[in-house]
């Protein structure tokens, strides 16, 4: 004799300690949080749905985003007493120049405004070692990080 089976039948549900619909005029993002991390946003043009880990934000980008990057170099590095920083095209902005050694521990804090399209540092007085330079455009709150190798 020949008996019948039955297969075990699981509806799908996604069981999430938090979640919550967030939306404005054009677009809403429904989620919940667990595991996995489920989630669909939709709006008039496109709908997208899939595993997410982290927050989703739009960011739309420019050619200023960049103009910090492409329009500054630091030299020499590895550095012995000084470092010179140019600055093409980017005349009468107002920068300011943080250094801090490899723990964090921040060693220079200076504003200044870029007349001459070059600024100097004098790095004599410090010990050798792994610096980090963080330049930052204070107009377009645009900033670039430097590793620095002192010797």
């Amino acid at each position: 004799m020949f008996g019948i089976a039955q297969a075990q039948s699981i509806s799908q549900a996604v069981i999430g300690n938090s979640g919550t619909t967030l939306s404005n005029a054009s677009t809403e993002l429904n989620f919940t949080l667990g595991e996995p991390v489920v989630g669909n946003v939709s709006n008039a043009t496109s709908v997208g749905q899939g595993f997410w880990n982290g927050a989703i934000a739009e960011i739309t980008l420019s050619n200023d985003d960049f103009e910090l990057i492409n329009s500054t170099s630091v030299y020499p590095n590895p550095v012995i007493d000084r470092i010179t920083i140019t600055f093409e095209e980017m005349n009468n902005q107002t920068f300011e120049l943080k250094l801090s050694d490899i723990n964090g521990k921040q060693l220079l804090d200076e504003s200044f405004e870029n007349t001459m399209g070059r600024k100097e540092i004098d790095l004599s007085a410090f010990s050798g070692g792994i610096y980090f330079l963080r330049i930052s455009n204070q107009g377009s709150q645009s900033s670039k990080t430097i590793k620095l190798i002192k010797q």
